[in-house]
């Protein structure tokens, strides 16, 4: 018996030590692959530009819900066009945007884009000027029934 549960044991903890995040589309779950983007999008702007405490992601209703506030040390709002008009002038004119788009499948590829957008306000509208991105893509495990994070990539215009 004794022997059993030891095998037994031996085989659960292999499969922790050894097993890859699965990642969903579901709303509240730590596991949801827009927060998981978010966070490799946080962590990047942490290494590169250590000044930046805040992101403003554009909302969507769809996507951001549920997303966090804050990941790491940096805060993450999300500002409706009121609140963005007002932070743009009192930032100088401008701030940057990031919009998350929606899952995306190619193939056996499936991929999520978040798009900083350098935004500014003027003549009662906003102007959106798009400096490239990051992708983060995710392949289907058919063993683990699930997608699992393959690798990300930061692109230009």
């Amino acid at each position: 018996m004794n022997k059993n549960l030891f095998i037994l044991f031996g085989i659960l903890f292999s499969n922790f030590c050894f097993a890859q995040n699965l990642f969903n589309t579901e709303k509240s779950d730590t596991t949801n692959i827009y927060r998981n983007a978010l966070a490799i999008y946080c962590n990047a702007i942490q290494k590169n530009n250590g000044n930046n405490k805040v992101i403003y992601v554009e909302p969507n209703y769809l996507l951001t819900d549920s997303l966090p506030k804050q990941i790491n040390n940096i805060e993450i709002q999300y500002p409706d066009y009121i609140q963005l008009k007002k932070l743009i002038k009192t930032h100088g004119g401008h701030v940057t945007l990031v919009r998350i788009i929606p899952l995306k499948v190619s193939n056996n590829d499936f991929s999520v884009s978040l798009i900083p957008f350098y935004t500014t306000y003027k003549r009662k509208r906003f102007d959106l000027r798009n400096g490239g991105g990051l992708t983060v893509f995710y392949k289907f495990d058919s063993e683990q029934n699930g997608l699992v994070y393959a690798e990300h990539k930061f692109g230009g215009i």
